[in-house]
């Protein structure tokens, strides 16, 4: 028997209606068809490097091309955090979901928990850019961060990235990177399945 799994599940020998048919029959909804995340945004990932001005009130502009938006095309609501080696980083409502379940799924009674916790929420912001991509960003964000009117912004995957730029330079370029990218893509992802040991 052909194991005929997926979105369909399993299929009878003969190909039935066409696939709508087929899902309104199930009681799903078609749109699960279409890059759209349960908070009703565009999934995307993120990429690239963007030098951007951060204004005299504290607000800097997304670049178009990573802009978050909903399926309408409006802004969606971010939220922007403390982030790792001495960045901010800006979460999609999705993304955000992720790590306050895993957050959430920790024990608060151990010491390390309470002190993410601490060190996450009470310092986080929830931001909507505008129609031209800008919002602010709290004086204690942009403290914490190191930023002055030039800052770097970087697409990572499914995460947005706002750095000082030399700090960001500083990090990727010293030894803390701890290793070349080869070095640091072997170390993930193993050797090349054709390559010996």
């Amino acid at each position: 028997m052909v194991n005929r799994g997926g979105l369909w599940g399993s299929l009878p020998p003969i190909w039935p209606e066409k696939p709508e048919t087929r899902l309104k029959k199930r009681s799903v909804n078609p749109s699960i068809l279409a890059p759209i995340s349960e908070n009703n945004c565009k999934v995307d990932s993120f990429y690239g490097e963007y030098n951007v001005n951060l204004d005299e009130k504290g607000r800097i502009a997304l670049p178009s091309k990573i802009r978050p938006r909903d399926e309408d095309g409006s802004p969606l609501q971010l939220t922007l955090a403390p982030g790792l080696d001495g960045c901010l980083t800006l979460y999609t409502p999705d993304e955000w979901e992720r790590l306050t379940t895993k957050l959430n799924s920790l024990n608060y009674g151990g010491r390390d928990a309470r002190l993410f916790h601490r060190l996450v929420f009470p310092k986080s912001a929830k931001v909507t850019p505008d129609k031209q991509g800008r919002f602010l960003i709290p004086d204690r964000l942009i403290e914490k961060a190191g930023l002055n009117d030039q800052v770097m912004v970087i697409g990572v995957d499914t995460i947005i990235e706002i750095w000082d730029p030399e700090r960001y330079e500083k990090l990727m370029s010293s030894g803390e990177t701890t290793g070349t990218f080869e070095e640091i893509s072997e170390r993930l992802f193993g050797r090349n399945s054709g390559s010996e040991s």
